[in-house]
């Protein structure tokens, strides 16, 4: 894949990632954290079968990439648990907001230990990317600022599991991008969903909640389907990308679905969030837009 296809498959999850997360934390809250990663990961494993049942037999042979996929499989699990209780509990608005930090680790980890190269201007505008994001985190309320020191009322609910995330979340980023070098793209997503799936379909058989999960799904299919699809089409797209663009790069671009997701949250979902928070979403928004122009030419 060329540079500006990688360009085009960024963007892609872009919006991809800033509609899915709006769906998922409505589906979290409706069915469930595990029902939400069951329902993504048996969407993969049957949408995306037909396109890579050949490849897979080479994939598992090799130990290399075979053992790669298998950690990006733990460290997605892990990272979605802890994503997908931040979301059930605090406002996606802010929440991830916060996940994304993801970037700042990632961009470190591509270029100071993968050594990927990235010009000073890509990592200018990544920072700014970053600034905006934070200005969108904090909470603020009519409190003086001698008050606030002694509380923790400022910030929202979920923050510090969505932190947590923010981690694994980056580790995942790395793991997935090595994965779908080491295989292709489509079946590194694959053998990560359909992992996710089964991993969390055993923990619903066992909690005697799979029937209950599937006895909701008629009357949820539009949430269900929109959230299912649109995450398996953001990775797919995320790792399509990193198969032509430095991770940091394509990490970056795609991290302004925190603006859009914050967006919907406001508009459709009626969030509130403050002035400074709306000036974070612009400004990540626009750097966003600019790191994308100039790393497409």
């Amino acid at each position: 894949m060329n540079m500006p296809a990688g360009i085009v498959a960024a963007l892609i999850a872009l919006l991809a990632w800033g509609f899915g997360d709006f769906f998922i934390q409505k589906t979290i809250r409706l069915l469930g954290r595990l029902e939400s990663l069951f329902l993504i990961g048996a969407f993969s494993c049957i949408v995306l079968l037909p396109f890579v049942w050949r490849s897979l037999p080479s994939a598992v042979a090799d130990l290399q990439t075979f053992s790669i996929l298998v950690v990006t499989f733990v460290i997605s699990f892990g990272g979605a648990m802890v994503l997908f209780t931040a979301l059930k509990h605090g406002k996606i608005s802010v929440v991830l907001p916060v996940f994304s930090s993801e970037l700042l680790i990632t961009v470190l980890i591509s270029v100071l230990v993968l050594h990927e190269t990235v010009t000073v201007v890509q990592l200018v505008l990544a920072g700014i990317v970053f600034l905006g994001i934070l200005l969108i985190v904090v909470h603020r309320d009519e409190m003086h600022w001698w008050e606030r020191w002694k509380t923790t009322s400022i910030y929202e609910r979920g923050i510090v599991l969505a932190a947590i995330a923010a981690v694994f979340s980056s580790l995942n980023n790395i793991f997935t991008a090595i994965s779908s070098r080491l295989s292709d793209p489509l079946t590194a997503i694959w053998f990560i969903h359909t992992g996710l799936g089964i991993t969390s379909g055993i923990w619903l058989i066992a909690l005697g909640k799979f029937g209950t999960m599937l006895r909701g799904i008629p009357k949820n299919w539009k949430l269900v389907l929109s959230q299912s699809s649109l995450d398996n089409i953001a990775w797919v797209a995320y790792a399509k990308a990193v198969t032509a663009l430095p991770i940091a790069v394509t990490v970056a671009i795609t991290e302004s679905f925190i603006g859009l997701a914050a967006l919907l949250g406001i508009f459709i979902g009626k969030e509130k969030v403050n002035r400074t928070q709306v000036a974070g979403i612009v400004l990540t928004l626009i750097a966003a837009t600019i790191l994308t122009l100039i790393s497409g030419g």
